[in-house]
């Protein structure tokens, strides 16, 4: 533990310094990180801004910061240099019309550097390629279909760090498959909770990690997405959860009351062996495609009637507690990491 100044100031030949945590905040506000954020995640719990004072306290915070943020310690230090965020080769943005890669680019990189901590805490195996080959494997342990639960668990099996992060500043995304040094990790950052939207979040990140995208930054999961890179990713989610390539339910007929419809997703999920959920919501966006823009109410209905495996972001923290290796990370890597993800090592 340090030992705090308790002076906001330091006197040097008889003047006053003023205490450059001040400056240092602003200039982060600049790049778009909030004085409430710094502190609450970027900063561990126990920091004072009176420690900046002296030399010693404001090289500690300078470190630190640029540590979760992957930037070089001289930019944070000096007042007279433009706080940059580091580009990385190589990543590719599968964003929405109107949303730019810099609106992003801060979310991106922290939940890189998340990511970055995690992966010390795994031993990773090679990810199966095949979306079939992985959908045996979870079948063949008992399950009765993938659903987010038993995916979630795949990924930790091989080494695959999965982490929720729903509070990033900037522009949001849904998620991202992180490549780092031949490593790879899978951050979901949707506000959604609900396991049947989050499965075929979950098994498109692993498509892109299973199929050597590299790391990629989904604005938003599209399904319709005719992006080729995407469009793989997708397919490859729906061979995974479905067992078939390009499946979809088709919707005929009257729109069906939201009970007779989750009986119909039960029913078709024992039968074929698919997520009843993702059946909801892929008929749901069967009526989209055909239209209809309002079916949403009754899919959602109809979800609440199907039995649920939980909230899913608890689901990911509950995982991640019990599987990352925390003794592997830094003391003050594990705690970032717990901040982030809202966990606790």
């Amino acid at each position: 533990m340090y030992t705090l100044a308790r002076s906001t100031t330091a006197k040097t030949t008889g003047t006053e310094t003023p205490n450059p945590m001040k400056s240092l905040l602003s200039r982060l506000r600049s790049i778009g990180l909030p004085t409430p954020y710094v502190r609450q995640f970027l900063l561990p719990d126990w920091w004072d801004d009176e420690a900046a004072a002296s030399p010693v306290g404001f090289t500690q915070v300078v470190w630190t910061i640029a540590r979760h943020l992957g930037i070089r310690p001289e930019l944070l230090r000096d007042p007279t240099q433009a706080i940059t965020l580091p580009r990385q080769h190589g990543v590719q943005f599968k964003l929405t019309k109107g949303t730019d890669e810099q609106s992003v680019e801060l979310a991106r990189i922290l939940g890189q550097q998340v990511a970055r901590f995690a992966l010390l805490g795994v031993t990773q195996l090679e990810a199966a390629a095949c979306a079939k080959d992985i959908r045996t494997a979870i079948l063949e342990s008992g399950a009765p279909w993938i659903s987010f639960g038993t995916l979630l668990d795949y990924c930790w099996s091989i080494g695959i760090p999965v982490l929720h992060l729903s509070k990033l500043p900037g522009k949001k995304m849904d998620g991202m498959a992180v490549n780092i040094d031949g490593k790879s990790a899978i951050v979901l950052a949707s506000g959604r909770t609900g396991t049947a939207w989050l499965l075929f979040h979950l098994a498109h990140e692993l498509g892109h990690i299973a199929l050597g995208h590299g790391t990629v930054v989904d604005g938003t999961i599209d399904e319709e997405s005719s992006d080729p890179l995407e469009k793989e990713a997708n397919d490859f989610a729906i061979e995974l959860i479905t067992g078939r390539v390009g499946a979809r339910v088709v919707p005929q007929g009257r729109w069906p009351k939201a009970d007779g419809l989750a009986e119909t997703a039960l029913r078709l999920g024992s039968q074929e062996g698919v997520d009843p959920g993702h059946i909801v919501l892929n008929y749901a966006h069967g009526m989209s495609r055909g239209g209809t823009n309002n079916f949403w109410p009754v899919a959602n209905a109809a979800l609440k009637k199907i039995p649920s495996e939980g909230d899913a972001a608890a689901m990911i923290r509950e995982r991640m507690a019990a599987k990352l290796d925390w003794s592997s990370l830094p003391t003050e890597a594990a705690e970032f990491v717990a901040r982030m993800t809202a966990g606790q090592p």
